[in-house]
């Protein structure tokens, strides 16, 4: 028996009734190794996917810039094909 300070007394089956499961640092361990291979997949993928767009706009900003450059003065690469 042990006093809880509150003028109670804990008997052997208080104590083992008040346990934590067993399993629980396992779930805590799981969910936060769950939660990190989210995080990294949602983190690869913003990344591959940003750099696709920025890949897709700098093209396109360069094939602009070509189209343009074949209407002037300097002929251009349509002349030439």
């Amino acid at each position: 028996m042990k006093n809880d300070g509150f003028g109670e007394i804990e008997t052997q089956e208080h104590i083992e009734g008040k346990r934590l499961p067993f399993y629980l640092p396992f779930l805590i361990l799981f969910s936060g190794v769950f939660l990190a291979i989210g995080f990294f997949i949602v983190s690869i993928s913003t990344l591959i996917i940003s750099v696709f767009l920025s890949i897709r706009f700098v093209y396109g900003k360069l094939r602009k810039r070509g189209e343009g450059f074949s209407t002037g003065l300097a002929g251009g690469s349509k002349g030439v094909r």
